[in-house]
């Protein structure tokens, strides 16, 4: 983490993806980053994959198989 937070200009943009949704902000939080939006991922296995364009509507609900932390670097 601290070496993407060295890498990025101040105000760039980080996604982070992962299966330990509260782990994951910590690291993210430790190493400096601000907390933007958290996506909730893949609900619906392959054999449902006909329904797979409504999972955008369940984006927020912690339900995902996996999720993803958007965050960014301060400005300041």
């Amino acid at each position: 983490m601290e070496y993407i937070y060295r890498s990025l200009r101040p105000g760039g943009l980080s996604v982070f993806w992962e299966y330990n949704p509260s782990q994951a902000k910590r690291l993210l939080r430790e190493a400096g980053f601000a907390i933007v939006r958290t996506d909730f991922l893949f609900y619906l296995p392959r054999a449902l994959r006909a329904l797979r364009p409504l999972e955008s509507a369940l984006q927020r609900l912690p339900l995902g198989g996996q999720f993803q932390v958007l965050c960014r670097k301060p400005a300041s």
